[in-house]
């Protein structure tokens, strides 16, 4: 079964949106290749959260807009929440056409623990999270998981956006030679500690405010 929201078309624009989320609405607007016009709507709060827990940014929403006889297929893209409480404050939604391609980023999820690492010498850094990905609406990946066992097998080594596995009818196009994740040495106790001391000034260098000898 396929995730479902319900909208209504929305009248209030501008500072008053602020009523609408007293009521537990939330403005958003509609737009893509599929609409002549973006429509401006508001949506339940909870209904809202539900779907965007299911949703992510990859799954396709079918979204009932008043007035409407059919339902709009759109992707999440865009939510904005309070800076302060991180409450929901605006939604944009993506109405997508089930012919056309559309660009998207999808997290990458590493899973497998690399010799090194099970050592405990290396650990894996991870340090590119999503990569761009185009595909039909129905073909995009929620992500990529990628298993480093046995891609991450000294310390030094890189993944590539080029070792990826890419699920059928999907195209990476972020750049292959990007690294995602880096198998790196794990610093003992002792040299985390010389590297500290190292970077300690020596007691002399120490200058101390308000105790310049004044000349005369």
């Amino acid at each position: 079964m396929g995730i479902e929201l319900k909208a209504a078309p929305r009248t209030v624009l501008g500072k008053k949106v602020k009523q609408l989320r007293r009521q537990g609405l939330i403005p958003g607007v509609v737009y893509g290749a599929a609409l002549e016009d973006p429509i401006s709507v508001q949506v339940d709060v909870r209904e809202l959260r539900k779907a965007l827990q299911k949703a992510g940014v990859s799954h396709l929403i079918d979204l009932h807009i008043e007035g409407r006889s059919r339902p709009v297929s759109v992707l999440v893209r865009d939510v904005q929440r309070d800076p302060v409480r991180h409450t929901l404050i605006h939604v944009d939604f993506l109405a997508v056409r089930m012919d056309e391609t559309v660009r998207i980023e999808v997290p990458v999820h590493l899973t497998g623990e690399p010799a090194p690492v099970a050592q405990n010498i290396a650990i894996v850094s991870q340090v590119l999270e999503e990569v761009e990905v185009e595909a039909l609406p129905a073909n995009l990946p929620s992500s990529i998981e990628v298993d480093v066992t046995d891609l991450l097998k000294e310390v030094g080594d890189v993944l590539t956006v080029d070792n990826l596995p890419v699920p059928e009818g999907v195209e990476v196009i972020t750049d292959a030679d990007v690294a995602v994740a880096v198998l790196e040495p794990l610093r003992t106790e002792e040299a985390l500690e010389a590297e500290l001391g190292a970077e300690a000034p020596e007691a002399g260098e120490v200058e101390v405010i308000g105790e310049r000898e004044e000349e005369e």
